[in-house]
């Protein structure tokens, strides 16, 4: 059984997904911003970003689930080098991601 609000999300979802990237399975990194703290133990998120596996629709629907909105970009996994070594970002394990 699906669960009706994942469901719209995705719809609404892939009317927003680049073109090139809808389909395309990689790893999405996320990025939080300097006002961004966990949602279940209030640490700041600001230098932190994760990665998630899957299509540009599938990864940003999980992130939503987990964050809501309160994130900032989406981006190829492959800027996760460029954000550690240009801005000193580290990757949030996924261990301590908030379990929705």
């Amino acid at each position: 059984m699906t669960d009706p609000v994942e469901d719209a999300l995705t719809s609404l979802l892939e009317l927003i997904a680049p073109p090139d990237d809808i389909h395309r399975v990689d790893d999405w990194v996320f990025t939080f911003g300097p006002v961004h703290v966990h949602p279940v133990t209030g640490a700041p998120l600001r230098d932190r970003y994760i990665r998630i596996h899957g299509t540009w629709v599938e990864a940003r629907r999980r992130m939503l689930m987990m964050f809501g909105q309160k994130w900032s970009h989406q981006s190829p996994g492959v800027k996760a080098a460029e954000y550690e070594r240009e801005y000193g970002n580290t990757e949030l394990p996924e261990s301590e991601w908030p379990k929705r």
